[in-house]
């Protein structure tokens, strides 16, 4: 593995903060955490003994940054959330991007149910984590469309208040913005596409709820970061899926400079690895060129852009091909110009047994047990990582916190030479996937996930972890079934090198495809234990040839009039 060079890292704020107020203290490791990968007694130690220096953090907004996205944390218990984030800690990770679901904080107009929002920003500010926090799905009594949790909002300004309320409550005011509990707030996930903006995506609507985001957080939270777009690689189909280039395009003819401070961009792509889509117009990385090129036309050119969300499954592909894909676009991102800080996702699997292609994006195993990807995770972090260790103040005497000192993972030291038995029969799975799209829902989820478990990161048990917390709203299941079905229908192709992205292009092979899947986008809904993000979308792929994951911000589903009941838990 090639690595990055080294840099500094920076505060999410323009007000320059000592390195243990802000970054340090993201990674404070705690008795009963998750034991790590690979421990640097002297790098942890710091970071325990920084824990009682302060309990707020930043985000480090360098591109060399590695953060974990994980929808599911709204939905867990506090014991939960609590494993959840030692875990990520032990990584050496210190941020964290979290769904905050509209919908269930505000049911009725003008009364709020923060409780599950506390518990995990509580969480955090123990812990001294950053938090980057996603607000989307829309309440009942906010939007005309009731077959989905992400009907197109009605009004703008009801979701600015909403805005305003949250950024009052846990953003920084007037005060020192190292003291805010979440110091960046993301608009909306992945609008580009109808399973998050129903009935049709709608760039231009969605600038007017950007704009009434952004000056309602700045009222009161002047030195919070908003982030803009989160946007999806892909390609235009219908009024199925934007892609990204031109909902961006749209969002700045709209009016949209001026009211963002970052754009953010998801670039799956289950194929094609990020690095090698250079110099292809409809690659993921082509994309992010041509959205650079338009922020540079606009007067945005010096702000960045952030990967809010990238993984895979390993019940599409193997665990193997997981840890080099991701390994790749750690590579990859942090040596390309104009780019902030990149988010994993997710966390752990929720069933890792499954062959639904949602229930397997995680570093680890339903059991905390870590995938082949979580060790590549822990020794970029270690290596490139913007908190290198013999920057850290010297520590006189390493405290004993039971864990283990010396690496225990050997694929972390040979990344390049994984080895998994499924690996050759999911490459020829892929390939006759790639030969025929259309039969895409038939294939879905025929990887197996066999790969052997090599290092038990945490001694915990999936009896003593326990179940999801349930959440009431069955419209806001946290399952991503549609967003994957969509990502696969409308991304790229590692082939030809030419624009002809637009799905428009392909209205034949759409139709035929719609017919071969039953209808041309179906909406499904995937529950998860007693409710959280359900999102719908199928979508047949197009003439690009196979898509990747629509969103992964596991945020809530389409095609569920049980959306009408937004009660609490909410809905990547």
């Amino acid at each position: 593995m090639w690595g990055p060079r080294q840099r500094p890292a920076n505060s999410i704020r323009a007000v320059a903060a000592p390195l243990f107020a802000f970054t340090l203290v993201g990674a404070a490791v705690h008795v009963g955490a998750a034991a790590p990968l690979s421990v640097s007694p002297q790098r942890d130690a710091a970071r325990q003994v920084s824990a009682a220096v302060s309990l707020a953090a930043a985000i480090d907004t360098s591109s060399n940054a590695v953060g974990i996205a994980e929808s599911e944390l709204y939905f867990m218990t506090p014991e939960e959330v609590g494993v959840a984030l030692d875990t990520m800690q032990s990584m050496g990770v210190t941020q964290f991007r979290m769904f905050i679901p509209w919908r269930a904080v505000e049911p009725t107009q003008g009364a709020y149910n923060w409780a599950d929002v506390d518990k995990v920003i509580d969480a955090a500010e123990e812990r001294g984590m950053a938090v980057l926090g996603a607000v989307t799905s829309t309440p009942t009594w906010a939007s005309d469309i009731q077959d989905s949790a992400y009907g197109a909002p009605r009004d703008p300004a009801d979701f600015g208040s909403f805005m305003g309320e949250l950024a009052s409550r846990y953003g920084a005011g007037e005060g020192d913005p190292e003291s805010a509990r979440i110091s960046a707030y993301e608009i909306w996930n992945e609008p580009q596409s109808f399973v998050f903006w129903s009935p049709k995506p709608d760039p231009a609507a969605y600038t007017e709820l950007l704009k009434a985001g952004y000056t309602a957080i700045k009222e009161v939270d002047p030195t919070g970061t908003v982030v803009g777009g989160v946007v999806t690689a892909g390609l235009t189909w219908g009024d199925i899926n934007i892609n990204p280039v031109e909902f961006v395009q749209t969002m700045y003819e709209s009016g949209a400079a001026g009211y963002f401070d970052a754009l953010s961009y998801h670039p799956y792509n289950y194929d094609w690895k990020f690095g090698d889509g250079a110099g292809n117009a409809i690659s993921a990385v082509g994309q992010l060129e041509a959205m650079q090129a338009l922020m540079e036309q606009y007067g945005d050119g010096e702000k960045d852009v952030w990967t809010s969300e990238y993984g895979l499954p390993t019940s599409y592909v193997s665990e193997a091909q997981q840890a080099e894909f991701i390994d790749d676009f750690m590579d990859t991102w942090s040596e390309h110009d104009g780019t902030g800080p990149m988010f994993i996702y997710s966390l752990v699997d929720r069933n890792s047994a499954s062959t639904d292609v949602e229930d397997t994006w995680g570093l680890f195993r339903d059991d905390y047990t870590p995938k082949q990807a979580a060790a590549i995770v822990e020794a970029w972090i270690e290596e490139n990582g913007p908190i290198p260790s013999e920057d850290l103040p010297p520590i006189d005497e390493v405290p004993d916190i039971g864990v283990p000192t010396a690496p225990t993972d050997p694929v972390a030291e040979e990344p390049a030479t994984p080895t998994d038995p499924v690996a050759e029969a999911v490459a020829n799975w892929q390939a006759a996937l790639a030969e025929a799209a259309a039969n895409w829902a038939a294939a879905w989820g025929q990887a197996a996930n066999t790969a052997p478990t090599t290092t038990a990161l945490s001694t915990r048990t999936a009896a003593e972890i326990g179940q999801p917390g349930a959440a009431p709203d069955p419209a806001l299941e946290s399952t991503d079934s549609s967003r994957a079905a969509l990502v696969e229908a409308t991304q790229a192709e590692p082939a030809p090198a030419s624009d002809t992205a637009d799905s428009t292009a392909a209205d034949g092979a759409d139709a035929e495809e719609a017919d071969a899947t039953g209808s041309g986008a179906t909406e499904s809904t995937d529950s998860r234990s007693d409710g959280t993000e359900s999102d719908s979308a199928t979508t047949g792929s197009t003439a690009g040839g196979t898509a990747s994951r629509s969103s992964s911000e596991s945020e809530s589903s389409s095609g569920s009039s049980e959306s009408e009941s937004s009660s609490s838990s909410s809905g990547e």
